[in-house]
């Protein structure tokens, strides 16, 4: 399955709303539980990665990629992507506000970057992430997603 399927069939995270980056991260943990992607410990272990190592995880201007290792909570391989509906502020020097994230469960390293690099292809076609934000709706932005497959 590609990543762009992934994400539409486990869920697409339309204007979330959170005022903080944590608040956004916790939520987008909360999903990943309800999809039965992981446990209970890894929306904080996702929480704890950015207070670790800072905000690193802010890997394109407005897109933030939220996960944790594999071994704090990871019990399948999922992608969840979704938009806040407001700018969230990781502290990235370049690339904040955050108003498109991803959420990134592997259940190993290899898997990891396996998800890693198919993502970065997605996104790495010219506009996807001005159309990706450009969208109006869940389904606008859905129809987006698939012209990235």
């Amino acid at each position: 399955m590609s990543a762009v399927d992934q994400i539409i069939d486990q869920g697409v995270m339309w204007n979330v709303s959170a005022e903080s980056w944590q608040e956004l991260t916790l939520g987008v943990g909360q999903r990943l539980i309800e999809l039965g992607l992981c446990d209970e410990r890894y929306p904080d272990a996702m929480v704890q990665n950015v207070v670790k190592n800072g905000p690193y995880l802010v890997i394109a201007p407005g897109l933030a990629l939220l996960h944790a290792r594999p071994d704090e909570g990871a019990t399948k391989n999922g992608l969840v992507m979704g938009t806040s509906a407001n700018s969230i502020e990781f502290g990235h020097s370049t690339n904040d506000p955050v108003t498109l994230f991803i959420g990134l469960t592997a259940t190993g390293d290899m898997e990891h970057l396996d998800m890693l690099q198919e993502v970065a292809q997605m996104l790495a076609a010219p506009g996807a992430l001005d159309g990706l934000r450009s969208a109006t709706s869940e389904s606008d932005f859905v129809a987006k997603l698939r012209a990235l497959a």
